[in-house]
């Protein structure tokens, strides 16, 4: 019984543990796409409509008052969130093509599994190393100060 059992521990364990990092990646996921998405929109006004960078600023403390509780969206964090929009701009038609198919994908509710990891391969794509570039290089951008 006490072998038994600590296999039906053991398995229990684990299922547990898979399932907090299927989503912790999928928080991660949605937390990459978001932070691209906020980074492209001030730096396409800035070139686009001739805003000031001075915009970010502002970005910054109108969703502070808008959003009561928001962490993580200050001045510093909205200009490493342009920065790296700014750095991975060229994957702006990618991402625009992904939304769209995740788009008609959600509405017919066939969304193919794989569509969440496009993002991430393409912007680890100059990469030979993907798991060195995760674990090195992008995981260690802050995007946010406590």
């Amino acid at each position: 019984m006490k072998k038994d059992y600590s296999i039906f521990l053991g398995e229990i364990k684990s299922h547990i543990l898979q399932s907090r990092y299927k989503a912790a990646a999928a928080v991660n996921r949605e937390l990459i796409l978001l932070y691209f998405q906020i980074g492209t929109q001030p730096s396409q006004k800035i070139k686009q409509a001739k805003w000031g960078s001075r915009v970010i600023q502002q970005l910054a403390e109108d969703l502070q008052k808008e959003i009561n509780g928001l962490h993580g969206f200050f001045y510093t964090n909205l200009k490493n969130m342009r920065q790296f929009a700014d750095e991975y701009s060229n994957l702006r038609y990618s991402i625009e093509n992904l939304n769209q198919n995740l788009i008609g994908q959600l509405a017919t509710g066939q969304l193919p599994a794989q569509s969440t990891d496009e993002f991430l391969q393409l912007a680890t794509a100059q990469f030979e190393n993907t798991e060195y570039f995760l674990s090195r290089i992008f995981f260690n951008i802050s995007f946010t100060q406590q």
